[in-house]
């Protein structure tokens, strides 16, 4: 993304976010055994069958947008292609899901404004499976390209 020379160079950010992405997809790094602070806990096992689950709502409203549960997925990188492919990933699902989605530092989009496209999610629409799709970049009367909803 930087325009330099060599197209496919990093700056110094880049180049660290790229790293904390690739730590995230090292299987190895991530499922050696660690401690969370978990351990010095046991939950009690307390079934509800009387609880009817489709009875329960997880909903909120969160800055003024309903939330299908009070979950909020935080973008952890951008600045280079790979970023830009996750990011929009992480959207579709937010999306699909009905959760709030916020996007990490974007330090690096400041310091290399060609980097700002890794962090651009196209409008989404979802339909009744909640399968997402690019939306269509024009928008029709009494619609909304990134809901779909009247």
């Amino acid at each position: 993304m930087p325009n330099r020379g060599d197209k496919n160079a990093l700056t110094k950010t880049q180049q660290r976010k790229k790293e904390h992405l690739e730590l995230c997809l090292d299987t190895e790094s991530v499922s050696s055994p660690s401690r969370t602070g978990f351990e010095a806990y046991r939950f009690v096992h307390n079934a509800l069958p009387e609880i009817d689950i489709d009875e329960i709502d997880l909903s909120t409203t969160f800055l003024g947008k309903r939330l299908k549960a009070p979950i909020l997925i935080s973008s952890m990188t951008g600045g280079f292609d790979l970023a830009r492919k996750v990011n929009r990933n992480l959207a579709a699902a937010a999306q699909a899901l009905g959760l709030a989605m916020g996007v990490g530092s974007q330090r690096v989009a400041i310091e290399e404004p060609s980097a700002a496209a890794s962090f651009a999610l196209s409008p989404r629409r979802v339909d009744d499976r909640g399968r997402c799709a690019d939306a269509s970049p024009q928008r029709t009367s009494g619609s909304r390209a990134a809901g779909g909803q009247s």
